[in-house]
């Protein structure tokens, strides 16, 4: 299974915030991983919704950028697949973790997430322009 297969939104089932939902979207051509985190409840709102960073697809097969935070250490996270319908999410570096992911049946997201998910890009695109 190649990274084109697999693109879309998944969500963890062990999120490092209690109360949290993680999401991943791993963007159409495979070569874009963003991470983010909303609410459990029903009707998540744009206010509350959290997009932590949006990550390159490296030549070597791992999605890799130098986090605002921390300008000199670059996160480093590579994506296995485990059957179909689970991601493995696994930071190579820093606080070493691994996270598992399921498919989340969404045809259309949220539009506001859509709209983070753009935002996220502009500013990753921004970032490597630097």
């Amino acid at each position: 299974m190649n990274a084109t297969d697999i693109h879309g939104f998944w969500e963890t089932s062990s999120p490092n915030v209690p109360g949290t939902k993680e999401y991943m979207h791993l963007a159409p051509d495979g070569k874009m991983l963003s991470l983010g985190r909303m609410p459990l409840d029903d009707n998540p709102s744009e206010s509350w919704f959290k997009l932590w960073y949006s990550y390159r697809l490296t030549e070597d097969g791992e999605f890799a950028i130098h986090p605002y935070k921390n300008p000199t250490t670059e996160q480093v996270f590579t994506i296995e697949c485990d059957g179909q319908d689970t991601l493995i999410l696994d930071r190579k570096n820093l606080s070493p973790f691994e996270r598992r992911f399921t498919r989340v049946p969404w045809t259309t997201p949220p539009d506001f997430l859509e709209k983070h998910l753009r935002d996220a890009h502009r500013q990753l695109a921004e970032r490597e322009d630097r």
